[in-house]
C-alpha cells in the first residue's frame, strides 16, 4: 500500500504531532517534563491540544509531543530523524493516519522542498517492519497517511519515492538465503525492471565463465545454486546528461567457504548483499524520478559455501581484466566478486562507477557503527559523495589510498596480486585491491558498508535489521547530476 503523503490535515488524522524544543517551555503540555524537546523523544497525550472544540471527535484524537533538540540545531537531517521517531512511536499504539507541525511563536512554519522530502523519507523509515513471516498479530499496522503541515507538495513526493526505495532495498536484503539467492534475485531483477521499464540482462555461469569471469565465478562455484550477473540500465526519455554505473555486490550468503565463519560470526550473513540491494533500490528511485542521466545497475551474484568445488587458499585465479589473483583467505570473497563487475562497468565507459559493499570488518574498527567509508582517488568525485551524505542524512569519512608502501602489501608471491596485506590497513587494503580492476580513466568510489549496513536496534531512521545504507546519498549524488 503507497502512503499517501499531504500538506495539511485531513478528516481521518489520529494523531497530531508538533514539534517542540529542549531550550522552549513546556507550557504544563508534558506530564514527563525531563522529555520536553530531546531529540526524538515522543510523548503521546489523548485529546488534541490544538483545538479542544475540535469537531472531528476529539475523544479519537492523540497529541504527540515530538523532541526536535536544541532550536538552533534543528535540521533537514534532524527533522528525518523525528520523522522517524514520531511514526514508529505512534505505529507502536496502531496509529497510522498521522500529522506533523513545528510552530514557533504561535505560527506554524513552511517547509522546504528539501526539507519536506526529509521528513517523507523520515515517515517512511519509522514505519518500517520487516513482518513478512510474523504471525497476524506481530504485524506493524502499516502507516497510511502522513501530513506535513506546511509541507511542500513536490518535496514529500521526492521523499515519498526515495523512502519507499529504501523500504524496497531493505525488504530485500533482509529476505533469508533461503528464500534469496542468485538464481531468486535475478527473478526479482527481472520482474522490477518489467514495473520501471528498465532494460535488463542476466549472464549465467556458462556466460560468465565464457567471458572470463573467473574471480566472480570462483567464488560461485562452490554452491549448489550457480552464480549470476545482473545488469539493469535506466535511460531518461531525452539524451542523457552522464552515464553512471552503480555497482553492488551481491553475496547472497557467505559461509566464509572453506574458511568457515565463527557460529557468531555467520549469523546475519544473509546482509552480505546489501550492496546488490541498494543497487535494486537506487534503480528503482532513479527510474521513478525521472533522472535525465543513464544509469547501470550491475551486481554479481553468489553464494559463498564450502562444498567440493569451492575455491580453495592457494589457488590462483585469472580475473577478467588478466590479473592473476593468489587466494589467501576463502572469506575474502567480496572484493573478488567485485573485482570482475567492475571491469564489466569500466567496459560500459561511463562517466564514473559507483560499488557498495559490506566489505571489510575493520571498517567498523577504523570508524564505529554509524559511519561508512568512502575509498577514492578523485576529489571532485570524493567531495560531491560527501556532501550528498550530508544533505542525505548519511555518514562518509574519506580514506585516502596513497601510501605506497601499504600498496605493496598487495603484490602476491605467485600472482600478480594476493587478497590481503600483513600491513593492515584493511578497508583501505580493500579499495587498493578493488581499483587494481577499474578502469583508472574513469572516476571511481567503493564506499564500505561492512559497519553501517546492518543494525540490531531500532533508532532514528534505522530499524533492526538492514539499513540500505548509501541509497540515499547515491540517489542524492545522481540527482545533482
Amino acid at each position: 500500500m503507497t502512503v499517501r503523503f499531504l500538506s495539511a490535515p485531513d478528516s481521518e488524522t489520529q494523531v497530531r504531532g508538533e514539534i517542540v524544543f529542549e531550550d522552549a517551555p513546556a507550557s504544563g503540555k508534558c506530564e514527563s517534563p525531563e522529555l520536553w524537546g530531546k531529540k526524538g523523544k515522543v510523548a503521546l497525550i489523548p485529546g488534541d491540544l490544538h483545538n479542544s472544540n475540535n469537531p472531528n471527535n476529539p475523544d479519537k484524537i492523540m497529541t504527540a509531543l515530538v523532541g526536535g533538540g536544541k532550536r538552533g540545531k534543528f535540521s533537514d537531517a534532524v527533522l528525518r530523524d523525528v520523522a522517524a521517531e514520531f511514526t514508529r512511536a505512534c505505529g507502536a499504539h496502531s496509529c497510522s493516519r498521522l500529522s506533523l507541525e513545528l510552530s514557533l511563536d504561535g505560527e506554524a512554519q513552511k517547509f522546504s522542498r528539501a526539507a519536506s522530502g526529509a521528513a517523507a523519507e523520515g515517515a517512511l523509515a519509522g514505519a518500517y517492519s520487516f513482518d513478512k513471516y510474523l504471525g497476524k498479530s506481530r504485524k506493524k499496522l502499516p502507516l497510511e497517511s502522513f501530513a506535513l503541515v506546511g509541507g511542500d507538495e513536490a518535496g514529500l513526493e521526492r521523499g515519498r519515492i526515495v523512502g519507499e526505495a529504501e523500504s524496497y532495498a531493505k525488504d530485500l536484503c533482509n529476505e533469508p538465503g533461503n528464500v534469496v539467492n542468485p538464481l531468486t534475485f535475478t527473478l526479482l531483477a527481472t520482474k522490477l525492471s518489467a514495473q520501471l521499464g528498465l532494460d535488463c540482462s542476466i549472464s549465467d555461469e556458462k556466460e560468465i565463465a565464457e567471458a572470463g569471469m573467473n574471480a566472480l565465478w570462483s567464488v560461485g562455484k562452490g554452491s549448489a545454486t550457480p552464480p549470476r550477473l545482473v545488469h539493469l540500465v535506466y535511460r531518461p526519455e531525452g539524451p542523457a546528461r552522464k552515464r553512471v554505473a552503480i555497482v553492488g555486490k551481491g553475496v547472497t550468503f557467505d559461509s566464509g567457504g572453506l574458511c568457515v565463519k565463527t557460529r557468531e560470526g555467520i549469523k546475519t550473513m544473509k546482509h552480505d548483499k546489501s550492496g546488490a540491494c541498494v543497487m535494486m533500490g537506487v534503480m528503482k528511485a532513479v527510474a521513478e524520478l525521472k533522472l535525465p542521466i543513464e544509469v547501470n545497475g550491475i551486481a554479481g551474484l553468489v553464494e559463498n559455501m564450502p562444498d567440493g568445488g569451492a575455491y580453495r587458499p592457494d589457488d590462483v585465479i585469472r580475473a577478467m581484466n588478466g590479473k592473476t589473483i593468489e587466494i589467501l583467505n576463502t572469506d575474502a570473497e567480496g572484493r573478488l566478486t567485485l573485482a570482475d563487475v567492475l571491469t564489466f562497468a569500466s567496459k560500459l565507459e561511463p562517466d564514473a562507477i559507483l560499488d557498495v559493499a559490506t566489505l571489510t570488518g575493520t571498517a567498523k574498527a577504523a570508524l564505529g557503527s554509524y559511519t561508512a567509508a568512502l575509498l577514492c582517488d578523485d576529489d571532485a568525485l570524493s567531495a560531491a559523495l560527501v556532501r550528498a551524505a550530508a544533505i542525505a542524512g548519511e555518514r562518509l569519512h574519506r580514506l585516502d589510498m596513497d601510501d605506497e608502501r601499504l600498496r605493496e602489501g598487495l603484490n602476491g608471491v605467485h600472482a600478480d596480486l594476493r587478497q590481503a596485506s600483513p600491513d593492515g590497513g584493511g578497508t583501505i587494503i580493500g579499495g587498493m585491491f578493488l581499483r587494481e580492476f577499474v578502469d583508472p580513466s574513469i572516476p571511481w568510489a567503493h564506499i564500505d558498508i561492512a559497519a553501517t549496513g546492518w543494525y540490531d536496534k531500532n533508532f532514528g531512521v534505522y530499524s533492526k535489521g538492514s539499513s540500505a545504507y548509501s541509497l540515499r546519498t547515491i540517489v542524492e549524488y545522481l540527482s545533482s547530476l
